[in-house]
């Protein structure tokens, strides 16, 4: 940096640089007060590597925390199985947060549409819209969709009852007989299924499964429709469930149908649940 030489001493200077700042450094020896001279500022000392890894390391964590702090926290999932096994994470407000296919036709309806933003009613209207579209749901056939929630103790929002009448209240204007299994567990047992590679449903049928020793492959219990698991084990998902479960049953054509008229939403009825063999 160039400036006037105003102080000069032990191989060191202070001049005045031409934007009228003060700068401090080594000059040449042979330079006189008032001369145009040449300040070579000192070097900065850099911190030792502990005290850069230590800002680094703080940095991040801050960044981590305020990133914990924007993105909703999970506060429920909710597992739909038909044939497809997806799952949907939800906030306290039980607006979606994520969603996750968990056996090859859940992961390819997953990846159609993301669901992140939508409402818990909204999200199960398009999964099963979705479901229907690509064949997962049948007209004129025997139709069992499972529900399962991973909620907060006493969250009257995601009880059986609850679940059953919603997923009821957006299913597709179908002929033939269609079933709703709904059941509630925790995140414990969520977390284990996940763990397994199975929505908290199918896991619960599949532990029922081993339980009861019935003869069923382990890639129907995973990969297979739920109407086929029951044929092949000869046993309703809704016996299978239990009294954890709430049913709801439409046995085919609405009963207050008038005919002529556009159909309205499909008329489910509550079913007792089969009790749960010793």
């Amino acid at each position: 940096m160039q400036g006037i030489l105003l102080k000069k001493k032990n191989g060191g200077g202070i001049i005045l640089t031409r934007d009228g700042g003060f700068c401090q450094g080594k000059i040449g020896e042979d330079t006189s007060l008032g001369e145009e001279a040449a300040v070579d500022p000192p070097r900065q000392k850099r911190p030792p590597w502990f005290m850069a890894a230590a800002a680094v390391i703080a940095v991040a964590a801050l960044s981590f925390g305020v990133y914990r702090t924007l993105l909703p926290s999970t506060w429920a999932y909710v597992a739909l199985d038909m044939e497809p096994s997806i799952e949907i994470s939800l906030d306290r407000g039980l607006v979606i947060t994520g969603q996750k296919g968990f056996n090859t036709t859940g992961r390819k309806l997953a990846a159609l549409e993301d669901l992140r933003g939508k409402t818990l009613e909204a999200g199960v209207d398009c999964i099963l819209e979705r479901a229907l579209a690509a064949g997962y749901l049948k007209e004129g056939k025997d139709n069992v969709v499972m529900v399962t929630a991973a909620a907060g103790t006493g969250d009257e929002r995601l009880n059986a009852g609850a679940l059953s009448h919603l997923v009821a209240k957006c299913f597709p204007v179908l002929r033939g007989r269609t079933e709703i299994v709904a059941v509630c567990t925790d995140k414990g047992t969520r977390n284990k299924a996940a763990k397994d590679g199975l929505s908290a449903g199918r896991y619960l049928l599949l532990q029922e499964v081993h339980r009861r020793g019935l003869n069923i492959a382990g890639t129907v219990v995973q990969e297979g429709s739920l109407d086929t698991l029951e044929r092949e084990g000869n046993h309703t998902v809704a016996a299978l469930v239990g009294d954890k479960g709430f049913v709801l049953v439409r046995s085919g054509g609405d009963p207050m149908q008038v005919p002529g008229q556009k159909q309205g939403p499909p008329s489910f009825f509550a079913a007792p649940v089969p009790e749960r063999e010793k």
